[in-house]
C-alpha cells in the first residue's frame, strides 16, 4: 500500500488525469439527459411529412366530428320510430345535401312494404308558423292534396315537439334529383363528393322540356295561394321516370332558403316576388352549362360558356338584362322559348278540385303576414334602441334636484283622550349630489360591481 502511495506521489498527475475523465463523463451524462428530457414527446419531421401528418390530423377530427353528428341524427331517428312505428329497417345514408343539420334514412313504410326516404332536420328559428301540433296537422293535410304530375308527392309530415325535429317521408327517386342527372352521378352519394367538378350540361332540348315541366309545377302551387318557393335549387327537382317534380315545397313554410339565397338577397329588396325568378334563373343556367352561378345575374364570361345563343337570350330575359326589371314566373312561361314545348302528361293530367279549409288558408295567411311583419318588427327595435340611447342622454344631462329641501312640517300636537301619540315621521334624506349620480353611472357603464350593503332583516317573526 505505501509503495502505491509513494508512486501515486512520484506520478502526481495520474490521478489529476483519472478526476477529470470521471468529471467528463458526469457532464456528458448529466448534457445527455437534459437534453433527452427536452425532446421528449418531440419527433423531427420533414415539412412534408408534416403538412401531410397534420393534413391527416385535421382530416380526422373533421370526420370524428361528422361521425358524432351522425350517430346522435341516429339516436333521434330511432327515438322517433319508438313513438312511430309506422317505418322500419332504418338505413342511415350519407351526406344527400348541403345542409349540415338534415340528415337522410332509407325507411320501409309496414302498411304499403315500400321504401322511402326519412329526412330529419331541426327547427329553424326563423320560423313564422308556431310550431304545434295543430300546426303541423294541417300543413300534413296541405301537402296532402297537392296531386299533380310535376309535383313530388310527401307521404308523411310530422313536428317532434319534445326534440323540435321535423320529419318528411318521401318516395324513393332512384335516378335522384335533376342535379344528379346534370353531374352524371348517383343520388347516394355524398354532396361534396359528387357535386364538386363541373360538366357538360344538358341539351337545349332538355333545358326547355325541364324547364317548362317545373314551371309548370310553380304556376300550379301559385295558382292555389302558396307562397314563393324560395328553396327552388336543381337539389329540389327529382328526376323520376323522364320527368322533373318539384319538391322541397314545405322548407318555405319552415323558413328554409337555398344555397342561391344569400347571392341573390340585396337584388331582391325592392321586389320580394322576384326570389321564384332568380332561383329558376339560377337553375337554368345550371343545368345549360354544367356548373353552378356563383353571382347574383351572371356575366359575360358566363354567357360565353353557353353553346347556344337561345340560351343567352332567356337567361338574359330571366334576369332582366334589356328591360331592367324581373320578370313573373308566368312571363317566362309565355316566353318563346318555353311556349312552343308541349307536355304529353300535362294534356293528359285531369286535376281534381282543391279546396282549402279554414285552418289551410289561416295557415297560409299567417305566414304572409308574418313575413310582412318581419321587417316593421326589425324598424320597432331599432327605434326602440334609439329611443333608449335617447333617454339615457336626457337622464344624463337632466339638472340635479334641489340642494336644500324644506323640513317638514311638526306633527300635530296629541289629543286630550290620553291616547298613544302617533309615531313621529322618519327624516327625510338628502338626494345625492350631481357628482355623486354620475359616479353611479358611469361605475353602471363600466361595469363595475357595486359595494355591499349591510341591511337589518326585521321581517322573521319575533316570538
Amino acid at each position: 500500500m505505501t509503495d502505491v502511495l509513494k508512486w501515486l506521489e512520484d506520478h502526481i498527475y495520474v490521478p489529476v488525469i483519472a478526476g477529470v475523465v470521471v468529471l467528463s463523463i458526469l457532464f456528458l451524462l448529466i448534457v445527455c439527459c437534459i437534453r433527452r428530457r427536452r425532446s421528449r414527446g418531440y419527433t423531427y419531421d420533414r415539412l412534408g411529412e408534416y403538412d401531410m401528418a397534420v393534413n391527416q390530423k385535421m382530416q380526422q377530427e373533421r370526420q370524428d366530428k361528422l361521425n358524432a353528428v351522425r350517430d346522435s341524427a341516429y339516436m333521434n331517428c330511432q327515438y322517433y320510430l319508438r313513438s312511430n312505428p309506422q317505418y322500419d329497417n332504418v338505413q342511415q345514408l350519407k351526406e344527400l345535401g348541403s345542409r349540415i343539420d338534415k340528415h337522410w334514412f332509407r325507411v320501409t313504410d309496414k302498411k304499403t312494404k315500400s321504401e322511402r326516404i326519412l329526412s330529419i332536420m331541426p327547427l329553424n328559428p326563423k320560423m313564422v308558423l308556431a310550431f304545434t301540433r295543430a300546426t303541423c296537422k294541417t300543413m300534413k293535410d296541405l301537402f296532402s292534396i297537392l296531386q299533380h304530375p310535376y309535383i313530388f308527392p310527401m307521404c308523411d309530415f310530422d313536428f317532434s315537439l319534445e326534440q323540435k325535429l321535423i320529419v318528411t317521408v318521401q318516395p324513393i327517386s332512384i335516378r335522384g334529383s335533376l342535379k344528379d342527372l346534370i353531374y352524371q352521378s348517383r343520388f347516394t352519394d355524398m354532396f361534396y363528393e359528387k357535386y364538386n367538378k363541373r360538366c357538360r350540361g344538358l341539351g337545349l332540348g332538355q333545358v326547355q322540356h325541364f324547364g317548362k315541366e317545373i314551371l309548370e309545377a310553380m304556376l300550379f302551387m301559385s295558382e292555389k295561394g302558396f307562397p314563393s318557393h324560395i328553396s327552388l335549387h336543381s337539389g329540389n327537382i327529382m328526376f323520376e321516370n323522364g320527368t322533373c317534380r318539384l319538391a322541397g315545397y314545405e322548407n318555405t313554410l319552415l323558413g328554409n332558403t337555398s344555397r342561391v339565397y344569400p347571392l341573390i338577397k340585396k337584388k331582391i329588396k325592392e321586389d320580394k316576388d322576384a326570389v321564384d325568378t332568380l332561383c329558376f334563373g339560377h337553375l337554368l343556367f345550371e343545368m345549360s352549362a354544367g356548373y353552378e352561378l356563383d353571382s347574383a345575374h351572371p356575366g359575360p364570361q358566363h354567357l360565353a360558356s353557353q353553346q347556344s345563343p337561345q340560351i343567352v337570350q332567356i337567361l338574359n330575359f330571366i334576369f332582366g338584362v334589356d328591360s331592367g326589371k324581373y320578370p313573373s314566373i308566368r312571363e317566362i312561361a309565355n316566353h318563346g322559348f318555353f311556349s312552343m314545348v308541349r307536355l304529353e302528361r300535362l294534356s293528359m293530367f285531369n286535376p281534381t278540385p282543391i279546396h282549402l279549409n279554414q285552418a289551410m288558408k289561416s295557415l297560409l295567411k299567417s305566414y304572409k303576414k308574418g313575413k310582412a311583419k318581419k321587417p316593421e318588427s326589425n324598424k320597432k327595435k331599432s327605434r326602440s334602441r334609439s329611443g333608449s340611447t335617447g333617454s339615457n342622454k336626457m337622464y344624463k344631462t337632466a339638472p340635479p334636484p334641489p340642494q336644500n329641501v324644506p323640513p317638514p312640517p311638526p306633527p300635530p300636537p296629541p289629543g286630550l283622550s290620553g291616547g298613544v301619540p302617533p309615531p313621529p315621521p322618519p327624516p327625510v334624506q338628502s338626494p345625492p349630489s350631481d357628482s355623486g349620480r354620475l359616479a353611479l353611472l358611469s361605475d353602471i357603464q363600466r361595469g363595475a360591481g357595486l359595494k355591499k350593503t349591510i341591511t337589518n332583516d326585521r321581517s322573521a317573526p319575533k316570538v
